[in-house]
């Protein structure tokens, strides 16, 4: 019984040394709880190997004690030429890691911007309409600052594809407006004005007609 036991305990640390798992980088996992700290995702890999039974003995004489094997043995494979013309394969089955990967970040966090296609400027009774068209929705920002007669624009997700800058000379109210790219992307605009203004309206306006995707400012002077 003692040694039946004995024989049990080698056969069980023999089966746990040898379903030691190791990672894509050739490291050995100790435990449970490094497999699942380790980087990357497991996966089932299927390999094809030949079916040469001389390849498949040599390949298992590999895998055991080398004192424990006997002197090597000539083989011949005998098949018929249809054998040979389609050859089987035996196909294996193992667990390999993947290392992470990283999705494009800049495409991404740049996806679902618009494109500011034309500025328009009009006039109506006591003030002045300033409207940005958009090939599509786009967020935006916009400061006021009545002591420098500057109005500042954010759109952090719009690209500028028109006219980057532009001068009204004959203009009664505005004097110009400068584009430049955003510190985290899209594009500011600044306009400037020849005295002080308020805004009465900054309101986003979707296609209607033949106009497209609209940004809106009403500008009047202060009296």
């Amino acid at each position: 019984m003692v040694l039946f036991r004995s024989i049990l305990s080698i056969a069980v640390l023999g089966l746990l040394s040898a379903c030691t798992v190791y990672d894509f980088q050739g490291t050995k996992t100790e435990s449970a709880e490094t497999l699942l700290e380790s980087k990357g995702a497991w996966e089932m890999v299927e390999a094809e190997e030949d079916s040469d039974p001389l390849k498949q003995h040599m390949r298992a004489r590999r895998q055991v004690d080398p004192t424990e094997i006997s002197s090597p043995h000539d083989y011949t494979l005998k098949a018929d030429a249809q054998t040979m013309r389609a050859k089987p394969h035996s196909r294996t089955l193992h667990m390999e890691q993947r290392p992470e990967t990283l999705g494009d970040i800049a495409t991404a966090s740049g996806s679902g911007g618009a494109d500011v296609l034309g500025v328009r400027i009009g006039e109506h009774p006591g003030k002045t309409r300033i409207v940005l068209d958009l090939d599509g929705v786009s967020p935006f920002r916009h400061d006021l600052d009545q002591n420098e007669n500057v109005l500042i624009v954010t759109l952090p997700e719009a690209v500028w594809k028109t006219a980057s800058q532009k001068d009204f000379s004959a203009h009664p109210l505005l004097r110009s407006y400068r584009t430049q790219p955003g510190k985290d992307g899209g594009t500011v605009l600044v306009l400037r004005f020849k005295k002080p203004v308020r805004l009465v309206a900054a309101t986003p306006l979707g296609p209607g007609g033949t106009a497209a995707h609209r940004i809106l400012f009403d500008i009047a002077p202060v009296k």
